[in-house]
């Protein structure tokens, strides 16, 4: 099957500048690219993403879902955040130099309004205080 395009997620450099990430547990790798899809990929910061839906997009099984995103969360590379009774994702996003926004900020934000649009530039986020894309 051919791809169709220009139909593309955009994801940020670090992720492929530091694969070597991923040489602990490579399905991790699967298990973030299927959360900067349903995230990036609709122009979200965070979504909640159902435990099955990892299932069907990776072909992993619930467990090594479940390590995977535990893997992220200790290499700081993505955010859960409650929901109800479910949980949000999303990539977890540096400070830019000069800001001085602490590191929840990005939690309240993704709580606030998960539909915000990924704010890109610099680092992965932009030079201008991402704040004014969202409501705190």
């Amino acid at each position: 099957m051919a791809i169709v395009s220009p139909n593309y997620t955009m994801c940020p450099n670090y992720i492929y500048d530091n694969l070597r990430l991923f040489a602990k547990k490579p399905t991790a790798k699967l298990v973030l690219d299927a959360i900067t899809r349903q995230t990036f990929g609709f122009q979200m910061v965070a979504r909640r993403i159902s435990l099955s839906r990892l299932e069907e997009m990776t072909g992993l099984s619930r467990t090594t879902i479940i390590d995977g995103i535990k893997f992220l969360i200790e290499e700081d590379l993505i955010e859960k955040v409650p929901s109800g009774n479910s949980f949000l994702y999303g990539m977890k996003m540096a400070q830019v130099d000069g800001e001085d926004e602490d590191d929840t900020l990005i939690r309240k934000r993704m709580i606030s309004n998960p539909h915000a649009k990924p704010v890109w530039g610099k680092n992965s986020v932009s030079a201008k205080p991402a704040a004014q894309n969202y409501t705190k």
